[in-house]
């Protein structure tokens, strides 16, 4: 009952409403792991429905991170490009926003993108995050603004294809893992300068 009130609000196109319903159902477990991106660390309880990560069954698992602690996103996409491995709905308020994970892709041909988009807006409409090859995590971050209008977000995982930056089907590897996983914080405002500007130009 509680997940067919959260889907006849998003089919209303009230997605905050649905995303404040979906919040109230969470167990005490999942308030810790909740921020702009449910779980982004991949350490909180699983949780399903469209605010939770969805994962493509048989390819995408959390599992423990090698190499360091905690746990992480661990993909091993099938042959064919263009497949969503991981995504998960967003319902960020307008303004600037940084996107910022820990990644490691251990052998690959091609690549994956982590990807923002706008509602059902082509993959990567708002960011695109590419991970290239690398053995050691690897730190990477990409700004972007969500603008007016833009009421429900969705993040992706993609290999190959269209969503993706690969052409052949990378190997298996974990990604994001860090300090605090995948984040998405405001950028800090900027600082006015106390001293006026001093004007440059042709005196006569």
């Amino acid at each position: 009952e509680s997940t067919a009130v959260v889907a006849s609000l998003l089919r209303q196109d009230r997605p905050r409403e649905a995303y404040l319903a979906w919040v109230l159902l969470l167990p005490p477990a999942g308030y810790d792991v909740l921020s702009n991106v449910y779980n982004g660390g991949f350490d909180g309880p699983p949780q399903s429905g469209p605010f939770a990560w969805t994962l493509q069954r048989g390819t995408t698992m959390i599992t423990q991170a090698p190499g360091r602690r905690g746990q992480a996103l661990s993909a091993r996409p099938v042959t064919g490009g263009g497949q969503s491995l991981a995504r998960q709905m967003l319902v960020l308020a307008p303004g600037p926003y940084r996107l910022g994970l820990d990644a490691r892709l251990d052998v690959s041909d091609g690549g994956m993108d982590w990807t923002l988009s706008c509602g059902r807006d082509a993959p990567g409409s708002l960011a695109r995050l590419s991970v290239e090859r690398s053995e050691d995590w690897t730190a990477l971050s990409t700004v972007f603004t969500v603008p007016a209008g833009c009421e429900v977000q969705r993040i992706e995982l993609w290999a190959g294809g269209e969503g993706g930056a690969g052409g052949k089907t990378p190997h298996p590897f974990p990604s994001p893992r860090g300090g605090e996983g995948l984040s998405l914080p405001r950028p800090p405002p900027r600082r006015r300068s106390r001293h006026r500007r001093r004007r440059h130009g042709l005196c006569p």
